[in-house]
Order: structure tokens, then sequence, then C-alpha cells
């Protein structure tokens, strides 16, 4: 191995031999920068829950029409689903086997109402407390969890004699 320290080479055979000639060094051409990015962070100033136009983002197309306020409900959304009859049969068949075998206490599965990605199920029972064990029932092992991709509950209506019904709505990935 040599070393040129000063114009003379530093080796096992520095002594005895000459000193080697340095051998020209030429810089390889810097590569070219990459192209900009355009900026895509947010304002300092925007919050990270912002909307996506105020964190500089363009805001996604709604699938459905929004709700007041810019939010798109679960009902607006299914709304505006085509219905696939074959997914859709097959879903409310296997829908209603597993949550009427849940309905107890005088609590029902009125309707199941299926279109191309997501299933409407309207639940009715004459209290809040029944209402409330069909609805956690829904949710678990035996009703919808492993089989919906998610589940989304809506606002409870009382009607005149007590009664109290409640739409949810499982989504799936299809």
């Amino acid at each position: 191995m040599w070393l040129l320290v000063g114009g003379r080479a530093q080796g096992p055979q520095a002594e005895s031999g000459p000193t080697p000639a340095a051998a020209p060094v030429t810089a390889a051409p810097a590569p070219a920068p990459p192209p900009a990015l355009p900026e895509t962070r947010a304002p300092v100033n925007a919050p990270r829950w912002a909307p996506e136009a105020e964190r500089g983002a363009a805001p996604a197309a709604p699938s459905a029409p929004a709700a007041p306020g810019g939010a798109v409900s679960a009902a607006d959304t299914f709304a505006a689903e085509a219905r696939d009859s074959g997914w859709a049969s097959d879903n409310e068949a296997e829908i209603s086997r597993r949550l009427d075998a849940l309905a107890t206490g005088g609590a029902t599965v009125e309707a199941v109402e299926c279109r191309s990605r997501q299933c409407r199920i309207l639940l009715s029972a004459p209290d809040e407390e029944t209402l409330g064990a069909l609805m956690t029932a829904v949710q678990g092992d035996r009703g919808l969890l492993g089989y919906a991709e998610s589940v989304v509950l809506s606002r409870v209506d009382v009607a005149a004699d007590g009664t109290q019904r409640t739409n949810v709505y499982a989504q799936f990935e299809r």
C-alpha cells in the first residue's frame, strides 16, 4: 500500500525505490439535482385536522350529496348507491338470518335492504334498554362482527307510543 505525503511516497518500498508519479485527479461531474417537487406541506398555521383545502391539498370528491356542514352521512351514501341484485339479495338473506336470532324481548329486525357495497338494517324495540341490547348484539361476533367491514349506527327515533327505531348501516369492501 502506498501513501503519498508531501510528494514523497510512504510505504514498504519507500526507502529503496523512487517516488511514484502522482496520477492526475479529475473530478466526476456532479449529478443533476432531482426535479423540484410541488409544495405539498400544510401552511404552518393549519392544524392537521383542517379540511384538505386549508392544508393545500385538493379536496376529494364526495361519493354522495353532502349534508349541511360538508359531511356525507351513511344515509346519503346508501341512497346514492346503485343496487347489485345478486349481491344484495344474498346479503339480505345472510343478515336477516344472523340478526333475527339476536332479536329478543320485543326487539325486531323490521327490514334489511342492500345495495352494492352496503346494507341498511331497520331495528325497532319497545324501549331504550331493549334496543340498546339489540344494537350491541348486532355489533358482536354473532351479529355483523367479522362479516361486515364496518357498522354505522344512526340516531334513534322515538315514536309517540315509545317504540324506538334506528337504522344500522353495514358496509362491505368489494
